[in-house]
């Protein structure tokens, strides 16, 4: 899934000239680039802050969504994933945003499939792996919806956390913020966590239905095939020829190892 064009080159001159003219008392410390992503670029600033900047005109609206609401929610956040999800997914209020790409019925998601063909070389296990990925894909997009609607992140893949000393510290890009199916979020364990630890995910976000996990399922196999085709396409920010993002690759691959390892 190739990044779309940016409409704005956001580059470290640009950062720094901001800085500069907004931030004067932030100029200081050393920047560099750490993540590129569909809607938003990301720079280090020293070793405690970080730059996050819009890059296609799109991602304007999805910031200032995140302005709205983060500060209703900040106060529902909780240390550890089970328990933040199960905190973040409450009964909507009605003026609760809406998006129609995430949280949907997981039989409208579309180039699942065609990635999965694409990929199958690059898929850890191989032909067996594609073939357990596929049909964990059916069963998730026809397994419908047996849970209410809640507020959803509905992009919990690893560069939308930050983990200080192996924990969860914070949730970034809040910016697909909409109301939705449950699972799409729960797909975060296969993204996050190994396997081995899904009970205790499970434990923290109290009752969870086969269907949901069913469909949780589905949408690992969509992120997890996203990440790693986007991250052997490249996202321009390894250089200036473009070349494969070895992180977003690595993600992608570990989490559809997890998906058919158990």
């Amino acid at each position: 899934m190739p990044l779309p064009p940016a409409d704005v080159d956001v580059d470290a001159g640009v950062v720094t000239a901001l800085l500069r003219a907004q931030h004067p008392d932030l100029a200081g410390p050393p920047l560099r680039p750490e993540a590129i992503g569909w809607d938003n670029v990301t720079f280090r600033l020293g070793d405690d802050l970080a730059v996050r900047l819009p890059r296609i005109a799109g991602a304007v609206d999805l910031l200032r969504l995140e302005q709205e609401w983060l500060p209703r929610l900040a106060p529902d956040q909780a240390p550890r994933l089970g328990a933040f999800l199960r905190a973040l997914h409450r009964p909507p209020s009605p003026d609760a945003p809406r998006n129609s790409w995430r949280g949907i019925p997981l039989d409208a998601v579309t180039g699942v499939k065609t990635r999965l063909a694409a990929l199958k070389d690059a898929l850890p296990g191989g032909s067996d792996a594609h073939a357990e990925l596929a049909r964990l894909w059916q069963v998730a997009r026809t397994t419908p919806r047996d849970v209410p609607e809640a507020l959803v992140h509905a992009d919990l893949h690893p560069r939308n956390v930050v983990v200080d000393g192996g924990r969860l510290a914070a949730v970034l890009d809040w910016g697909d913020l909409t109301v939705g199916d449950p699972a799409t979020d729960l797909a975060a364990a296969w993204m996050l966590l190994p396997v081995s630890v899904h009970d205790g995910v499970w434990a923290a976000y109290g009752e969870v239905t086969a269907a949901t996990l069913d469909r949780a399922r589905g949408w690992a196999v969509h992120f997890g095939t996203a990440l790693l085709e986007t991250g052997i396409e490249g996202t321009g920010l390894a250089g200036p020829d473009g070349g494969g993002d070895a992180v977003l690759a690595a993600a992608g691959r570990a989490t559809l190892a997890r998906l058919t390892d158990g």
